[in-house]
Order: structure tokens, then C-alpha cells, then sequence
């Protein structure tokens, strides 16, 4: 493994304990803002800009710098090894990494919303079940690569 690829693991790895991380804390502030009171206007606000900021400043940079350093890994290791890209458990990883995408637009919808549409707890506890579904999915994939 060389230097550049090992350092750009780091921040591969530090980028995602910061998205997966991030996301997670906030269906845990969403499922905490369904336990108030429908009319609690200052408490569904107060639940919105922690679930903003906590997307804003912990999931969404560390989206951004897994991207980034996945997109680097795979251009190296894809140099070391053309064939790399067509192993089955890498594009099992990606297709997971697209709908974790996904799940990221769709908690950001649903924070975005929080003002005019109260949280269910049920909601947010399936956001947090998928993307720790998926989170453990990817680690099998890449520890394992069946």
C-alpha cells in the first residue's frame, strides 16, 4: 500500500465516521422532537436547528470528503488494478453508497420540513434502521469482499 493511498484511507475513513455519524445523530434529534407537544412551536424549532447544524456541520462535510477520498482511492487502486473495478463487491458498495445518498436527501428533506410538519418517531427510527443497515452492509463488503 502506498503512502498516498493509505493517507487517503484516512480520510476516507474520518469522512465517513463523520457522515454516517452525523446522519445518525439527527434521526436521533428527529425521533426526540416527535416526543413534544404538536403546538411546542419553540421546541420543534429548537429540534430543527440542531438536526440543521448537526447535518450542516458534521454529515454533510463528511459526505463530502468520502466522496472526494473514495473517488481518489478508486482512481489508484483502478491504476494499480484495471480489473478492480469490476468486482462484484464494489459495485454492491457503490450501489449502497448511492441510496445512503439518497437517505441523506431524504433527512434533509424532512428537517428542512420540521416547521411545517411534526416529527413521527416511527419515521425516524426506520431513517436510523436503514442507514445502519447499510453502514453494516458496506463494512462487510469491504472487510470481506465476498
Amino acid at each position: 500500500m502506498s503512502a498516498a493511498f493509505a493517507w487517503t484511507l484516512v480520510f476516507h475513513i474520518t469522512g465517513i465516521v463523520f457522515w454516517i455519524g452525523g446522519l445518525l445523530m439527527t434521526t436521533q434529534v428527529l425521533a426526540a422532537a416527535s416526543q413534544e407537544e404538536p403546538n411546542d412551536v419553540a421546541a420543534r424549532s429548537c429540534h430543527q436547528r440542531t438536526a440543521q447544524r448537526t447535518l450542516r456541520a458534521m454529515a454533510h462535510p463528511g459526505a463530502i470528503i468520502t466522496l472526494a477520498s473514495g473517488g481518489v482511492l478508486l482512481y489508484l487502486a483502478g491504476r494499480h488494478d484495471p480489473a478492480f473495478f469490476q468486482a462484484a463487491w464494489l459495485n454492491i458498495k457503490l450501489a449502497i453508497v448511492a441510496v445512503l445518498l439518497w437517505l441523506d436527501w431524504r433527512l434533509w428533506t424532512r428537517v428542512r420540513d420540521l416547521d411545517r410538519r411534526p416529527a413521527v418517531r416511527k419515521d425516524a427510527s426506520m431513517l436510523h434502521g436503514i442507514i445502519s443497515a447499510a453502514f453494516f452492509v458496506i463494512l462487510i463488503l469491504v472487510f470481506l469482499k465476498p
